[in-house]
């Protein structure tokens, strides 16, 4: 997944130079989930998640189609969850060469600081973008999606931050406390992670069974 070359506009070149700035085979790397055995419908951690025993993750890669066709649907769920319990988009790489997954991760930083209200149309939005490009996009498509949402200039701002960077590695640490393998994930409160095959890709299986280990935790 290629940005393309030769941008035409200060911002396309600035972004070019932070895709090409940002560690993105350092950061795959920690993406890199050992593989891990079981027949459960789910997945138990062997070292829960402490610090989230009141949260839900939702792991998604943008570059994943099984992520768009589910997120809307995930996100609606989310919805319904008590109140006691948070719930997080967790972006994750799981390709060395994605240049353009990681400026899109950047992006959303940026813009969940500049306008934290647009998050879930800007993920949607990622989804789509790079379904629609063959996850290549060009850096004026990026220049797009963030436009709709802010200044890009200021995004960029951002984005060049060492607290950008900072946390893209700690969206891949939960993936990799969560040993997720595989995207759409959702990790549920420190203590399972669960995935639409676990429900043989039935939605009303695979939110039934969310909603099961969720009342099972909360009851324990």
């Amino acid at each position: 997944m290629q940005l393309e070359p030769n941008p035409s506009s200060p911002t396309r070149r600035a972004l070019l130079g932070l895709a090409a700035a940002l560690p993105v085979a350092a950061l795959a790397q920690k993406a890199s989930m050992p593989d891990v055995g079981g027949t459960k419908p789910y997945k138990v951690l062997r070292n829960p998640v402490a610090n989230d025993k009141l949260r839900v993750r939702e792991f998604i890669s943008y570059a994943c189609p099984a992520c768009q066709r589910y997120h809307a649907g995930i996100a609606q769920w989310a919805e319904s969850l008590p109140r006691t319990l948070s719930f997080v988009v967790n972006p994750v790489i799981l390709n060395a060469s994605s240049q353009a997954e990681i400026t899109l991760m950047s992006a959303r930083v940026a813009l969940g600081k500049l306008a934290p209200g647009t998050m879930a149309k800007f993920d949607a939005d990622a989804l789509e973008l790079m379904q629609a490009k063959g996850n290549s996009p060009s850096l004026a498509d990026i220049e797009g999606v963030v436009s709709r949402y802010g200044d890009a200039g200021k995004a960029l701002v951002v984005m060049r931050q060492k607290q950008t960077l900072a946390q893209i590695e700690q969206w891949l640490d939960a993936a990799g406390r969560y040993e997720v393998l595989k995207t759409p994930s959702l990790g549920v409160l420190g203590q399972f992670v669960v995935t639409p095959e676990d429900a043989a890709a039935r939605a009303e299986l695979f939110f039934g069974l969310l909603n099961g280990l969720i009342s099972q935790s909360i009851k324990a």
